[in-house]
């Protein structure tokens, strides 16, 4: 509800005319939204974990799928909507739809909380001592470098490519190919996770995310020059390795 809530608010900051007005109330909402958007992700993969703890992985790389689609349809969507009612109606639409599922959630989601005695905490665990164990505190890196890494890419992808002299339809292919190298394989390495091995795949994940951005730039040394097949090659080398870095690791 906060996060579809300040979606709708941040679509009206263009009826704001002092720029340092709009810049510090746009700081507030994303900051508000952020709390929101940590609230239900955490949330969402507990669930998942507490309802198929079997399968936990491969139900993660459903889940991720489902992000990853979204990647994929988003930018597309957005600008359609932007294209016909302006700044204010993608953000009034999709923090509409967001405000929606946070309403049916209600009443469909299954509670959960305590419903298992056996997993209760019993006071004496907390994430101090959990982050003393080897396993999770590397997972719990892996995961932080991971998303920097993600937000690093997604900040500075557009301005990269700007040395293509790509129409704005490729630039969004762009990031359409990325959504869609996330997505594919997500159920895949969900699977392999939970039938082979986690440690595997977190490996294999990491490996990708070097290669894809040693060659996005491409990394100085290397003999190879920026063109646009190397950074579309990158890019889907990137994208399939962000479900293993991001929550491989956190269920690890």
């Amino acid at each position: 509800m906060t996060t579809g809530t300040m979606c709708v608010v941040f679509g009206f900051l263009n009826r704001i005319p002092k720029a340092n007005t709009f810049i510090a109330l746009s700081f507030i909402i994303r900051i508000i939204e952020a709390f929101g958007n940590a609230a239900f992700l955490s949330s969402s993969f507990t669930m998942v974990a507490k309802v198929f703890p079997a399968n936990v992985s491969t139900m993660f790389g459903v889940v991720e799928m489902a992000f990853g689609v979204g990647m994929i349809i988003g930018p597309t969507v957005g600008g359609v909507l932007y294209q016909c009612g302006g700044y204010t109606l993608p953000f009034g639409v999709l923090g509409g739809i967001l405000i929606l599922q946070a309403s049916l959630t209600i009443i469909t989601l299954p509670r959960l909380k305590d419903s298992d005695s056996a997993n209760t905490d019993n006071g004496d665990f907390g994430v101090m001592r959990a982050m003393r164990i080897p396993s999770v505190l590397l997972a719990g890196l892996s995961v932080f470098t991971g998303s920097i890494a993600v937000g690093a890419l997604q900040a500075t992808l557009e301005r990269h490519l700007a040395v293509f002299s790509l129409n704005p339809m490729q630039v969004g292919m762009m990031f359409m190919l990325y959504g869609a190298s996330y997505a594919l394989l997500n159920p895949f390495w969900g699977w392999m996770s939970d039938k082979i091995s986690s440690t595997l795949v977190i490996l294999l994940g990491s490996i990708l995310l070097g290669l894809g951005f040693f060659l996005v730039g491409p990394v100085p040394g290397l003999g190879l020059k920026p063109s646009y097949p190397l950074t579309v090659a990158a890019i889907i080398i990137a994208g399939k390795r962000v479900f293993l870095t991001r929550d491989i690791n956190r269920l690890h």
